[in-house]
């Protein structure tokens, strides 16, 4: 619920299109996240679609990534360069294992 859109579209879209520092970056995404994740689990709630367990691993998972995030872009990685190659790589490795998968052999 709050890292594909802000990670995968608007943090590039906010760099490289809109030339956002690292800083307005992360807070207008954690203004986003703010009103956008609420909204989400509320509908889920509400229509009785809310898994309960997986939803705890998702919180309990999120927020120290969160925070780590948060003070590494912020305090060691302010060039949005290096933001933007380290976005990159994570759709590139998961692109990349998924058609490894997907090979004749990997199925042996």
């Amino acid at each position: 619920m709050a890292g594909a859109s802000g990670t995968f579209m608007l943090l590039i879209f906010q760099i490289n299109i809109l030339g956002f520092t690292i800083s307005a970056v992360n807070s207008t995404n954690f203004a986003d996240n703010i009103v956008a994740i609420p909204g989400g689990v509320y509908h889920y709630f509400k229509k009785g679609r809310m898994t309960w367990p997986v939803a705890w691993v998702v919180i309990v998972g999120t927020l120290p990534g969160m925070l780590i995030g948060y003070y590494l872009g912020l305090f060691y990685l302010p060039d949005p360069r290096a933001i933007t190659f380290i976005v990159g790589m994570v759709p590139f490795y998961i692109g990349t294992r998924l058609l490894f998968e997907l090979s004749e052999r990997a199925k042996a």
